[in-house]
């Protein structure tokens, strides 16, 4: 190559041209060479920065795409976790439910066999005049075991049932106290009598008792038809709602 251009030079010379004239042909020449070198150059440099920064951005995109990736399988994670303990209180509620459901509807079928089994009672006493005081305790006794029910079962039972019942056992509350007070006072008296009649001081302080619950459910009727009406009511309301 440095031949070539030495002769192409020499020749030059020898046909007359001057040295300034060539010096100034070939500066422009080398100028054109060097030009297009250095823009070779710079292209690659741009084209070699363009390589790095996609490399560069590449692993950055990897990177975030790794933390990305870990974060939705972390959500993922939690999402399940929580479709767990959802299913979990799910069937805990479930459960519940039927457990109360059950239980409420037992109170309500158990209130409704002793409703009609006062009623029945009441229907049915014939006072016998040799026994003495016309007494049913049969329906004193089916009392005490409706209202032995509805305070077992007051969770399950409706407002409007426990309001009229509250009524009439804050009543019923003070005849009992009196009644208790007396029967402790009269003990030795029951005890006195127990061979006159042929029964024990116990049974005589009962029999008592009952007399007098049955004189305060004659004396306020209507607290105690309140009870019973609303028993029928939930009752039918439970039948509508379930198609029972």
């Amino acid at each position: 190559m440095n031949e070539i251009f030495t002769s192409i030079i020499t020749s030059l010379i020898t046909s007359g041209i001057s040295i300034a004239v060539v010096v100034l042909g070939l500066s422009s020449w080398l100028g054109g060479v060097w030009s297009k070198r250095i823009d070779r150059l710079e292209n690659a440099e741009i084209e070699l920065k363009k390589i790095g920064e996609k490399a560069t951005i590449d692993s950055e995109a990897r990177k975030e795409n790794a933390e990305m990736q870990k974060q939705l399988d972390e959500l993922k994670h939690q999402h399940q976790k929580l479709l767990n303990k959802d299913h979990v209180n799910h069937s805990i509620a479930q459960d519940t439910y039927a457990k109360f459901f059950s239980s409420k509807m037992d109170a309500y079928i158990k209130l409704a066999n002793l409703k009609r089994n006062y009623l029945l009672s009441i229907k049915e006493f014939v006072h016998d005049p040799e026994n003495g005081l016309p007494l049913n305790d049969a329906s004193t006794s089916i009392m005490i075991s409706i209202r032995n029910t509805i305070n077992e079962n007051y969770i399950y039972l409706s407002n409007s049932l426990l309001e009229v019942f509250e009524t009439w056992n804050e009543e019923f509350i003070k005849i009992d106290k009196i009644n208790t007070i007396d029967i402790m006072e009269r003990w030795s008296e029951f005890s006195s009598i127990e061979s006159e009649h042929g029964a024990s001081a116990s049974d005589l302080a009962n029999e008592e008792t009952q007399l007098t619950y049955q004189k305060f459910m004659e004396d306020q009727p209507e607290l105690w038809e309140n009870v019973l009406n609303r028993i029928d009511s939930d009752i039918k309301e439970l039948r509508t709602r379930y198609d029972l």
